[in-house]
């Protein structure tokens, strides 16, 4: 019975611990908000030519009245792509931040490892976050910078998974 519910607090701390941490992050590092980035903005319609103007006046209206809305059309493209970049940058940044938080959470798992149903559940918390940040930044992040950190990250729970083992081997 005892058992039972040292799992069950264990899977209860990373879970409660995971969550914790991601409401965190979004609440000091909100993402970017699309309608903030661009305000809605409409396609400038084009006004027809006045039945008073000749024709040489209507082809230059009508000129002037395209170049109008080529021009708004830009200015909402312009929007999306700096809201698509700014989209980016957002993730790759969050992928080190949940990185930062794994290895904290890793190293933390360590020295309460006498609390064994604790440190499963930070460490298992921590590896959640990891896999998180890689779900999150795998299009925004470098294949390099995502294999460096992927190999932190791997180096710290081989390291982990061998102290721990040691500890209680002992």
């Amino acid at each position: 019975m005892v058992k039972a519910l040292n799992v069950i607090f264990g899977i209860g701390l990373a879970v409660i611990l995971f969550l914790v941490i991601l409401l965190g992050v979004r609440a000091f590092y909100p993402e970017p908000d699309y309608a903030k980035s661009c305000p809605q903005t409409v396609p400038y319609v084009m006004i027809p030519c006045g039945s008073s103007m000749s024709e040489t006046e209507c082809d230059l209206h009508q000129q002037i009245e395209q170049q109008k809305y080529r021009d708004s059309l830009s200015v909402n493209q312009d929007c999306s792509d700096k809201y698509v970049e700014e989209s980016g940058t957002y993730r790759r940044n969050l992928f080190f931040i949940y990185g930062v938080f794994t290895v904290i959470l890793l190293i933390a798992s360590f020295f309460i490892i006498s609390i064994i149903h604790m440190s499963a559940g930070v460490a298992l918390a921590g590896i959640a976050l990891s896999i998180t940040g890689f779900a999150v930044g795998w299009r925004s992040t470098n294949d390099s910078l995502k294999f460096l950190f992927g190999l932190v990250i791997l180096a710290v729970v081989v390291w982990l998974a061998y102290a721990v083992n040691k500890k209680l081997s002992n």
